[in-house]
């Protein structure tokens, strides 16, 4: 697979004009195209300040000095990387062909958004347990290496949300956007998961991947459906009373993980099979941070 099959030169244009935008950006990494409130030694050029003992003397402004007789340092705001962390659902139930590629370019997409800002950039995939990850990546000329790992990564089978969350909370330490994007097919109800949320120290988006079919096309009649994750079965007559509660069961569950998101400060935004993956993207990006 390649940069065109994933990231086709017209979603690239798209995402081009996109970045993400916090409120804090966070201090510790290097330098890139991204304005922190931190005063240090950058490029751009912020205010002046009176000079007190100590300061370093290269920083002083002497034109300011000879024109005033009073001592100043120029300020500049430092440009620093942001992290972004790309959470993946790789559990049976994300594998399904359409669903997995899908996703791979929501990833992929989300990916190449902080690459091309400068930003650094991570992927953890995850099923039952965490998967190997793709350690963090920086800048437009290895984004080829993104791809591959993308390409090459393996699924697990069932999924356990709370153990990726808390994985990842103790491996990213430095504050970013997480970027989660999962079916949320996920045994028990949502209150683990919702708390395993709240601990992340992180901006936090939610991307529901979905696929219609999987909710609106199951056929009449006696069925014996299978849970992929589990191998699982259960015997159902599939009535028109018996799919109109199937179906408002599923849109009940993910209006709850929406308000959740609300009720939290975390982005949601649902992704359908088919949804144009320029706009997902940026409709998530509108959301982080404000």
């Amino acid at each position: 697979m390649t940069v065109v099959d994933l990231l086709p030169a017209t979603l690239r244009r798209e995402l081009d004009r996109l970045r993400f935008e916090v409120k804090r950006v966070p201090p510790g990494g290097r330098r890139a195209e991204r304005s922190s409130r931190q005063r240090g030694t950058g490029l751009e050029f912020v205010d002046f300040r009176g000079y007190v003992p100590g300061d370093d003397f290269r920083a002083l402004d002497w034109h300011a000095y000879v024109k005033h007789n009073r001592l100043v340092l120029k300020q500049y705001e430092e440009q620093q990387d942001l992290p972004v962390y790309v959470l993946l659902d790789a559990s049976a139930s994300m594998q399904s062909s359409s669903k997995h590629a899908f996703t791979q370019q929501l990833a992929a997409a989300f990916g190449y958004l902080g690459l091309a800002n400068e930003d650094r950039v991570a992927v953890f995939p995850f099923a039952e347990a965490p998967l190997p990850p793709l350690r963090p990546l920086i800048g437009r000329n290895v984004i080829n290496r993104l791809i591959d790992y993308l390409s090459r990564s393996r699924g697990g089978q069932q999924t356990n949300l709370v153990r990726a969350l808390d994985d990842l909370a103790q491996r990213a330490k430095r504050r970013g956007i997480v970027v989660l994007l999962s079916d949320f097919f996920a045994p028990g109800d949502l209150a683990p998961v919702h708390a395993a949320l709240r601990r992340l120290r992180h901006d936090v988006a939610v991307v529901l991947v979905t696929d219609q079919a999987e909710v609106y096309s199951l056929p009449d009649g006696d069925l014996l459906l299978e849970d992929c994750e589990t191998g699982e079965t259960v015997a159902v007559t599939l009535t028109p009373l018996v799919r109109a509660e199937f179906v408002a069961s599923y849109r009940e569950f993910v209006e709850e993980l929406a308000a959740f998101c609300r009720r939290s400060g975390i982005a949601f935004q649902q992704a359908a099979l088919g949804d144009s993956v320029g706009r997902v993207v940026g409709e998530v990006v509108r959301q982080v941070g404000r």
